[in-house]
C-alpha cells in the first residue's frame, strides 16, 4: 500500500516574544547573546486563555480550509497521545467521532513525536487503516505549537 500526502499545515499562536523581551527575566544577557546561544530570535507563545483544546481546533481548521476539506471526509485522525485527558478533550472540541479516534496509551505511554509514527504503524499493522482512506496526523508539544498532514492511501503501485 502506499501513501500519498494529500494537504499539509500547522498552527502557531499569534502571540510572538522576541529574545529583546526575554531580556526582562534575563538582563545580564544581550540579545546577540540569546541568539547566539540558542539560535532563535523569536518565538510563539499561546496566550494565557488558550487551551491545547483551543490551538488543535484552529490548527484542523486551517487545514481543512486550506484545502477545501472537509472533515466528513476524513476516515480517521491519529493525534500525539499525550494522555487520555487530553486527546479526549481535543476529540470534543474538534467535534470528531470517538470510533475514528486512535487512542492508545496503556502500553507505550508518552512517547514524545514517536506517538504519532507508533500509532500510525499499529493502525496499518492492525487493519484499522485501509487502502482508500484519509487520516489525518497530528502533533503538537512544548510551546502549544501544531502540525497536522492529511495522508491518502492508495493500493496503487
Amino acid at each position: 500500500m502506499k501513501v500519498y500526502i494529500k494537504a499539509l499545515s500547522y498552527y502557531l499562536p499569534e502571540r510572538i516574544v522576541t529574545n529583546a523581551e526575554l531580556l526582562k527575566d534575563f538582563p545580564e544577557w544581550s540579545v546577540d547573546k540569546v541568539t547566539a546561544k540558542v539560535g532563535v530570535t523569536s518565538r510563539h507563545l499561546a496566550a494565557d486563555n488558550e487551551t491545547a483544546g483551543d490551538l488543535a481546533e484552529k490548527a484542523a481548521r486551517r487545514l481543512f480550509e486550506e484545502y477545501g476539506i472537509s472533515p466528513s471526509e476524513i476516515d480517521y485522525f491519529i493525534f500525539h497521545q499525550a494522555n487520555k485527558f487530553m486527546l479526549n478533550t481535543i476529540r470534543k472540541v474538534c467535534v470528531l467521532p470517538k470510533e475514528k479516534f486512535y487512542v492508545s496509551l496503556e502500553n507505550t505511554g508518552n512517547t514524545v513525536s514517536s506517538t504519532v509514527l507508533i500509532g500510525l504503524k499499529a493502525c496499518l499493522l492492525n487493519g484499522t487503516i485501509k487502502a482508500g482512506m484519509q487520516v489525518v496526523v497530528a502533533g503538537f508539544g512544548v510551546g502549544l505549537s501544531w502540525g497536522g498532514t492529511i495522508l491518502k492511501f492508495s493500493n496503487q503501485n
